[in-house]
């Protein structure tokens, strides 16, 4: 997760708004591919009677949204989007393709 805000955050440094949204939107594939694999791990824990460990698990993901680097995520995002919108209503047609 880090290296896709780090590079996020350079790519919005450089006024590179496609690039930016690229990396952080892998932020938010990674948080869905965290979500299904909870999904496996509940489907295990409940077979194997491990359920301290699948308590953890759930404590976990109800404070992924919380974590530092998806709120820096979220946030380049947004600014990203915002600054695109801005364009487009300056210029409608130099906009760079978000993705």
């Amino acid at each position: 997760l880090w290296y896709e805000v780090a590079a996020g955050l350079n790519a919005l440094r450089q006024r590179r708004w496609g690039v930016a949204l690229k990396r952080f939107t892998d932020v938010e594939q990674h948080m869905k591919d965290m979500h299904d694999d909870q999904c496996d791990w509940h489907a295990r824990c409940v077979r194997r009677m491990t359920l301290p460990v699948y308590f953890d698990l759930l404590t976990l993901m109800d404070k992924v949204r919380s974590q530092r680097h998806w709120q820096i995520a979220a946030k380049g995002a947004i600014e990203a989007y915002l600054e695109l919108d801005d364009q487009r209503k300056r210029n409608p047609d130099a906009v760079e393709d978000p993705h």
